[in-house]
């Protein structure tokens, strides 16, 4: 018999303090190298409209978009505190007009 999955949050990752630390987090994955955005590109994923469930400060999705041309995102985020961030970082990245992130628990998007 299959178990129940238990949701682990229904708010995501919340609050200045925890999501500045794991802002920080991400940020030293990306500077590392650690953040798999050239598979993605080597898989072909190179053109289009990609939608990214839970991009936490967006760094995946960025790294992408940077790395592509004529490409947008979407972020379905659960937490208001991770869109902002992540709203953000696009603008950090230059990329605030490819990039739109929008507020979404992953078991209702509106997609």
């Amino acid at each position: 018999m299959k178990k129940e999955r238990i949701p682990e949050t229904d708010h995501g990752i919340v609050g200045e303090t925890t999501v500045r630390d794991y802002d920080n987090m991400q940020r030293h994955m990306r500077d590392k190298g650690w953040i798999e955005t050239e598979s993605l590109i080597r898989s072909g994923l190179t053109s289009g409209s990609a939608l990214e469930i839970g991009p936490g400060p967006g760094y995946l999705g960025l790294e992408w978009l940077k790395n592509t041309s004529k490409t947008k995102l979407t972020g379905a985020e659960i937490s208001p505190d991770m869109k902002s961030l992540a709203e953000k970082n696009a603008e950090e990245y230059g990329l605030g007009d490819r990039a739109e992130y929008v507020l979404g628990d992953a078991a209702k998007l509106p997609f």
